[in-house]
């Protein structure tokens, strides 16, 4: 609703209400017509399928375009939002599979992926995925849903047990998100978490995490956490060393890995970008998770 409605349904009701002798009577009436008078603003969102050139992300899915039998049965194939391509792997065996729930679990009626076993995964095809680039952002809506150190979002090259640039977002406790990211040389690290208690209860969160190879800002710069449009960072390992070479390229994996249990999260949208983006462009785009689900993450 736009500030503009609200004021003129205000005095549209004042103005009944003292012409009816009624005081203010009215003015609940001509609060609704204000309501409904035009439409609110949505010149501060940004679709990301929209985003072209330089700009565009590298991968974007959101968990209605997911292909199941029905509401617990699990996915089969999962929509690629911006090249139109099925870019993501639902392995064939059911073991591998994450249900689908689209009797409206999340706001607004909307759908998400339960990554209810350790066996869960989706993985991306897209391997040249931040391919020469020394930048990532990252954002997801989630919640979590055990106690567990879980995967959330893990990105590693595949021939070295460790590499720069290697990033990991973990649940921990059930209450925090801890963001792992891998230095240079690669004994150092930058590792940050959520506060205590931010994600507590049945509730879901928009989390936007972004990265750099480099320090433009001394320790620190390298990462930053945000949770539900605010900075959310406690420091747990603070000595990563910039670089300045680029990613890898890896493909990322949502649940499963090779070394850790998954399951215990459930999840409804996922993007990445191969830029640290700005603030503006950072809400833009966290107002479009707020619009589509009609939730002020």
């Amino acid at each position: 609703m736009g500030r503009n409605g609200k004021n003129d349904g205000l005095k549209q009701g004042r103005l009944q209400g003292a012409k009816t002798g009624f005081g203010f009577s009215r003015m609940e009436s001509g609060l609704k017509k204000g309501v409904v008078s035009e439409s609110g603003m949505h010149n501060k969102i940004q679709d990301p399928t929209l985003l072209q050139g330089s700009k565009k992300p590298s991968s974007f899915w959101l968990a209605d375009y997911a292909t199941a039998t029905g509401a617990g049965a699990t996915i089969t194939a999962l929509s690629e939002l911006i090249s139109g391509a099925t870019a993501f792997t639902i392995l064939s065996s059911p073991a591998y599979q994450p249900p689908y729930s689209g009797n409206g679990g999340v706001y607004n009626n909307k759908a998400y992926i339960d990554f209810n076993s350790g066996a869960d995964l989706i993985y991306t095809s897209l391997s040249t995925m931040g391919s020469g680039k020394n930048e990532l952002t990252l954002m997801m809506v989630v919640r979590l849903s055990t106690t567990s150190t879980t995967t959330l979002f893990y990105s590693v090259d595949s021939t070295i047990s460790t590499t720069v640039g290697d990033i990991r977002v973990e649940s921990i406790g059930g209450n925090k998100i801890r963001v792992t990211f891998i230095g240079n040389p690669t004994s150092t690290s930058s590792v940050y978490e959520t506060y205590d208690s931010t994600l507590e209860g049945n509730n879901w969160h928009l989390l936007t995490v972004k990265f750099r190879l480099y320090q433009p800002g001394g320790q620190g710069s390298e990462m930053e956490l945000w949770l539900n449009g605010n900075l959310n960072m406690a420091p747990v390992t603070t000595t990563f060393g910039g670089s300045t070479s680029t990613f890898v390229g890896n493909s990322y994996n949502i649940g499963n890995n090779s070394s850790q249990t998954a399951g215990g999260s459930n999840m409804a949208a996922f993007l990445t970008l191969d830029y640290w983006v700005n603030s503006s462009e950072q809400m833009r785009l966290e107002n479009f998770f707020r619009w589509y689900y009609g939730r002020r993450f």
